[in-house]
């Protein structure tokens, strides 16, 4: 055996039993931050105590992210209060009237109406219907048609109580036109 050879495996023995010795001989709590190489440690590394210690106040809140997809529908809601559609369409007063604002042929009326429906024409395109025995407000219902062969529109209101009809040219100018009204009054 040459002396390079047994130079060399007593200073490979002396180095891995050095290591051993280091590890096993510190004394506990001994290593300290200069010793450490930085980002050595990992969390697992440091006890739950100081790593609490370590946590600050917590920062601003952040923007908020995009929206999610849509959540699946929701149940049916209850039943409305409407009557049926077989007591609900019947019209409680049907008023034809002229472009004078008379009531002509056919008109008529049933209960709760209890009389002759009357037309009063305010202005040019505008009368007020009055159905005795209802009241015309929200609830109700009314549908309106211009008379046979009267051209322009035809839309509809309510003004304390009555429904109001308003008749157009086909131009939109307000025009005394003869037009038919159904009224509901559902209950």
């Amino acid at each position: 055996m040459k002396y390079a050879n047994v130079t060399s495996t007593l200073a490979l023995v002396v180095a891995l039993s050095g290591t051993g010795y280091a590890a096993g001989a510190l004394p506990r709590n001994s290593v300290t931050s200069a010793q450490v190489k930085d980002g050595s440690l990992k969390v697992k590394d440091v006890k739950a105590t100081e790593l609490a210690r370590l946590r600050g106040p917590a920062g601003a809140a952040g923007q908020a992210g995009p929206s999610g997809p849509a959540g699946p529908a929701g149940p049916a809601g209850p039943a409305g209060t409407f009557p049926a559609a077989s007591s609900a369409l019947v019209p409680v007063a049907v008023v034809r009237v002229d472009a004078a604002g008379v009531l002509r042929p056919g008109s008529r009326f049933r209960a709760p109406a209890t009389g002759t429906p009357t037309v009063t024409r305010s202005f040019a395109g505008v009368y007020d219907i009055a159905v005795p025995g209802v009241v015309y407000d929200a609830d109700d219902i009314a549908v309106c048609t211009l008379g046979q062969g009267a051209r322009g529109t035809v839309s509809i209101g309510s003004n304390l109580g009555r429904l109001t009809v308003f008749t157009y040219d086909p131009n939109q100018n307000a025009a005394d036109r003869g037009f038919v009204c159904a009224v509901y009054d559902p209950v």
